[in-house]
């Protein structure tokens, strides 16, 4: 799973229980059962996970640390607005 569905995920969940929220008045046990017991455990199992390592993937992976800092010399030379053929 990549970073960015995890991303999504837990915005949505988080999304769903100001939903919740909202209807509190209508449905009270319900909303404060899921918004303030399931969601938070959720969300809290997610930010272990990805404190703990599991297989998450990036959606960009540089395989070798020479491409990696070519990576970085290329931003930084986009930002500065600086030629980048002028490193040639």
């Amino acid at each position: 799973m990549s970073l960015h569905a995890v991303f999504q995920l837990c915005t949505t969940a988080a999304l769903a229980g100001w939903i919740l929220l909202f209807i509190a008045p209508i449905a009270p046990t319900l909303a404060d059962r899921v918004s303030g017991l399931l969601l938070p455990a959720l969300l809290a199992v997610a930010y272990a996970g990805l404190m703990l390592g599991l297989p998450v993937t990036s959606r960009r992976r540089l395989r070798q640390p020479s491409q990696r800092h070519a990576a970085v010399h290329q931003a930084g030379d986009r930002a500065r607005g600086v030629d980048p053929l002028s490193r040639l």
